[in-house]
């Protein structure tokens, strides 16, 4: 599947504002299922990987959807 790796500074917690970019007219949101690694590692089996899952947790992953539209151009 695919997915999206990125750094954690932009996450904000429930019932927090989401403040609109001035950089962008079209904000948009999806829902996401988001994992957390507990334990590093590398060329892990398939069979082992449940080992270095700390948890799940729900997302609303928030993007400028004009500004994403030019950088995937």
């Amino acid at each position: 599947p695919a997915y999206y790796k990125g750094p954690t500074h932009g996450f904000i917690g429930p019932e927090e504002e989401v403040l609109w970019p001035k950089y962008t007219d079209i904000l948009d949101y999806e829902l996401e299922l988001g994992m957390i690694v507990g334990k590093e590692g590398k060329n892990i089996r398939e069979e082992d990987a449940h080992e270095h899952i700390f948890g799940f947790t729900i997302l609303n992953d928030i993007s400028a959807r004009d500004i994403q539209k030019k950088e995937m151009a």
